[in-house]
């Protein structure tokens, strides 16, 4: 006897195939595409219309004295951007492993490279699934939009370049 001769085992397999071919909603309102990212233990993201490319990083050349959020640079067709590290950004005072990837981002013209541990991939992202950037981030959620899915936190590139701390190197 085949296990789902019964009708009831059919009619529940029927009623979850029903259920799971069900297409997406498409009214679920306005959505945005977003690259993923980790540096450190935390997951970050960009939306794909500031986002230029990623490049494998073997090394950047460092800056004596600078800042451990803008380290150094790093050359990038034909300019040199400056490199910045979300982990030191975020505070995080342990020892790092060496990024292995760049983030190359831009808003009105201008660009930078973000440093990334590793690289996730593109996902769309609807408005009801972005919450408000969390209190407990102070002024360092200032180059921040918001917090997907309770998830990963979206970088607002052009915040990012209005935040002294952010930018400044030395």
């Amino acid at each position: 006897m085949n296990p789902i001769d019964d009708e009831k085992d059919l009619a529940i397999l029927r009623q979850r195939a029903h259920y799971y071919s069900k297409k997406a909603d498409v009214e679920k309102g306005s959505s945005v595409e977003v690259i993923t990212f980790a540096r450190a233990d935390t997951v970050y993201g960009v939306l794909i219309k500031e986002f230029r490319e990623v490049r494998v990083l073997p090394s950047f050349c460092r800056i004596p004295g600078a800042s451990p959020i803008v380290p150094g640079v790093f050359p990038y067709r034909g300019e040199i951007l400056s490199v910045h590290d979300l982990a030191m950004f975020m505070e995080k005072e342990r020892r790092l492993k060496k990024p292995e990837w760049a983030l190359v981002v831009e808003s009105n013209k201008r660009r930078l490279a973000i440093l990334a541990d590793e690289v996730f991939g593109v996902e769309e992202v609807f408005d009801e699934d972005i919450q408000g950037v969390p209190l407990t981030l102070n002024q360092r959620g200032q180059i921040f939009s918001g917090l997907v899915k309770k998830t990963y936190l979206l970088i607002d590139v052009n915040a990012a370049f209005q935040c002294t701390r952010f930018t400044k190197s030395i």
